[in-house]
């Protein structure tokens, strides 16, 4: 299955046709003002990549003197690091590529020091990371199972939760193999789960993962 993900785009300033191929392509994505509203949304779609690819011009001016695009709008300096920890408790993790340093010239202090202070936030998750594989029946235990009831005519929604990192997964099922797959997903998802609206998310990968 396909993973790619694009986080913190802004629509102004991404091409409208190339957003819809990759809609079209069942990638997942995240525009600023929705990562906004609670960049802890970014984790379950880093948590499984293998390949990360950091545009430090996503970076607005104000935090990023050295910027080329000279934008106003972007992530905030302390948005970019928290993405980075979040980099860095990736279960699969393979490299990670910062890349739209200014070129040239000496970068400016504020500038090298955002890219420094990016790298620590990766490496000092990586150091504490913890690998977790809630399908593994022999570490069952680790994990507790959380069952949300959708209505009479609705399908239960099972979540599972680590006892140790607090990260979410959510389980879909998988109707061609008869299995269930244990997705990542957040806390926002279970407790919209709770409040009686299936996730978004959840749905995204059911028809991902079952596709006409």
């Amino acid at each position: 299955m396909a993973d790619f993900s694009l986080i913190g785009y802004q629509s102004y300033r991404t091409n409208p046709r190339e957003l819809q191929e990759l809609r079209d392509k069942s990638f997942e994505e995240i525009r600023l003002g929705v990562l906004r509203e609670g960049i802890s949304l970014a984790e379950p779609l880093l948590r499984t990549k293998e390949y990360i690819f950091l545009d430090i011009r996503s970076v607005r001016t104000s935090d990023l003197p050295d910027n080329p695009t000279k934008s106003p709008n972007g992530l905030y300096a302390e948005e970019a690091c928290q993405l980075a920890r979040y980099i860095g408790m990736g279960q699969q993790l393979k490299f990670l590529f910062i890349f739209g340093i200014p070129g040239g010239s000496k970068p400016k202090d504020v500038t090298a020091q955002m890219v420094s202070e990016i790298t620590w936030h990766v490496v000092e998750a990586l150091s504490a990371n913890i690998d977790e594989n809630p399908g593994d029946p022999a570490k069952e235990e680790l994990f507790l199972k959380k069952i949300v009831s959708m209505g009479q005519d609705g399908q239960d929604l099972v979540f599972v939760t680590s006892r140790s990192t607090g990260r979410w997964w959510m389980e879909v099922p998988d109707i061609k193999n008869s299995e269930n797959l244990c997705i990542p997903c957040s806390f926002a998802d279970y407790s919209t789960a709770c409040s009686g609206e299936v996730p978004l998310r959840w749905l995204f990968f059911f028809q991902k993962i079952n596709p006409n």
